[in-house]
């Protein structure tokens, strides 16, 4: 049975995971839809920016979003 410092560690790590994943994931979707769309419509940089920046605030809503849950289940 694996000991609980262990445990401890392997559920934070899982947590930063799923934190990292949550906000790099949609900043890489925005980026590339961006870059996609620049390449259809010529409009290079402008969709590409516009694309990041729609993905970090999703990302950073992601990541709120989270951080909110965990604090309400620590309040419990």
């Amino acid at each position: 049975m694996p000991s609980r410092g262990r445990l401890q560690f392997v559920r934070y790590l899982a947590l930063l995971t799923e934190l990292g994943l949550s906000v790099v994931v949609p900043t890489l979707l925005g980026a590339l839809a961006g870059r996609w769309l620049d390449d259809r419509l010529g409009s290079a940089p402008l969709l590409l920016v516009l694309g990041l920046l729609l993905g970090l605030a999703g990302g950073a809503r992601n990541a709120y979003g989270l951080v909110k849950r965990l604090m309400d289940k620590e309040d419990q």
